[in-house]
């Protein structure tokens, strides 16, 4: 009777073994699957993740063009109106009274925030920051796991029939950590893909540069004016190429010129939105941080001066010096986006004066019933403006003011 007892147990034991794999392999495929990299390349191309995004982003526009053509023609039309109403000689009681331009330009700004967030973001860079936080969070899960494994290791039998051995535990730690690589493989790839979609809208910056802009509270404006502006550059090129085509008759021509004025409009319009929001939100976020901050640090201050004992002065010193190193990294980081702001200064100059140069050519052939030319050096304005935004500097004095600079981004948004 007792060795039927025993042996009953014992397929207890395995059945419920058997279990207990089958449900740990299932959960670590679903891991796998949850955690599927989104990358470009794959091991048989022999493109660079480099070139691979270039080619993806002639195709994007390519794809886009018929939608991006319809949202131009709106803007177009809606431009043309605004124009009509501002060279008039004099406003109609109707317009005064409905502030119909006004209005038009509501309407323009509508056209061109719907063009950028619908035709332009790519949100495959959401998809790679999200599956890096994702296997981020997991990585801490496995290093717990590895260590309630370690300690239960310490009480495990060297031998045993019935509970997991020492080298059970040994080969369960070690399949944890090769977890963690795979996965920081994962982290390297998603940041590699982040890094040459960045490259490919012609920022040819340092790793380190991008991955502190990525972590700006501005970074997806500074990826949005890119994209406005390489939009631009290539809208600009398909229209001259079709001008060519139907040998710049005088209705192409008039066409013509109202959509690079558009795209003008469209540089203007992304640029003062992202100073809108450099002044309205981000510096004005700082500076009530900064309020909070010197707030503390005087009454940290005010504590350590009245305190006596040796262990709490230390408090509130520690404290100061914590408080202090956050002003040195909003000081560089409200310095940063005031360069910014000037950058898109510069942008918005250069801008403004192709597109009086436009009006100026056009109505000046217009009148004169002469044939409108293509502006032919039209990418050398677009390089200008992308240049601008190479021109970034962030220099920290050391590793703790560059890590509470990423920081603040969290305090900001």
């Amino acid at each position: 009777m007792k060795l039927v007892i025993s042996l009953v147990f014992i397929l207890f034991l395995l059945l419920g073994g058997i279990i207990y794999i089958y449900i740990t392999n299932n959960n670590e495929e679903d891991k796998k699957v949850a955690h599927t990299v989104v990358i470009l390349n794959d091991d048989n191309s022999t493109m660079t993740p480099f070139e691979e995004e270039k080619a993806f982003q002639k195709d994007k526009f390519e794809s886009s063009w018929d939608d991006i053509k319809s949202s131009l023609t709106n803007a177009v039309d809606t431009y043309s109106k605004i124009l009509e109403i501002q060279n008039r000689d004099e406003k109609s009681i109707l317009d005064k009274i409905l502030d119909k331009e006004s209005s038009l330009k509501d309407d323009l700004d509508t056209i061109f925030q719907e063009l950028i967030v619908d035709e332009l973001r790519d949100s495959r860079i959401e998809d790679y920051k999200n599956n890096i936080i994702d296997v981020q969070e997991d990585i801490i899960d496995l290093k717990i796991s590895i260590k309630e494994n370690k300690e239960l290791l310490i009480e495990a039998p060297i031998k045993s029939w019935f509970s997991s051995t020492k080298d059970d535990y040994k080969d369960i730690i070690k399949d944890l950590k090769n977890e963690i690589k795979e996965y920081n493989i994962d982290i390297k790839n998603n940041n590699n893909s982040i890094r040459a979609y960045i490259r490919s809208l012609g920022l040819n910056l340092s790793d380190d540069k991008i991955d502190l802009l990525r972590k700006r509270v501005d970074f997806i404006d500074m990826i949005d004016m890119v994209l406005v502006i390489n939009m631009i550059d290539m809208t600009m090129n398909q229209l001259t190429k079709n001008m060519g085509k139907d040998k710049l008759n005088y209705n192409n021509s008039i066409k013509y010129y109202g959509i690079n004025q558009t795209l003008f409009e469209l540089v203007i319009y992304k640029a003062k939105e992202y100073i809108k929001h450099i002044e309205n939100q981000y510096i004005k976020n700082l500076i009530e941080l900064d309020a909070q901050n010197k707030k503390l640090y005087q009454s940290d201050k005010i504590k350590f001066m009245q305190e006596k004992s040796r262990i709490k002065r230390k408090i509130y010193k520690d404290s100061m010096k914590a408080l202090k190193l956050f002003k040195d990294a909003s000081t560089i980081y409200k310095n940063d986006l005031l360069r910014q702001k000037i950058r898109l200064l510069k942008i918005i100059y250069i801008s403004s004066s192709n597109l009086e140069a436009s009006k100026t050519q056009y109505q000046t052939s217009k009148h004169s019933l002469e044939r409108l030319k293509p502006i032919r050096d039209m990418r050398g304005e677009f390089q200008k403006m992308r240049e601008i935004f190479l021109d970034i500097r962030a220099e920290f004095k050391n590793s703790r003011i560059k890590n509470k600079y990423i920081e603040i981004t969290s305090k900001l948004r």
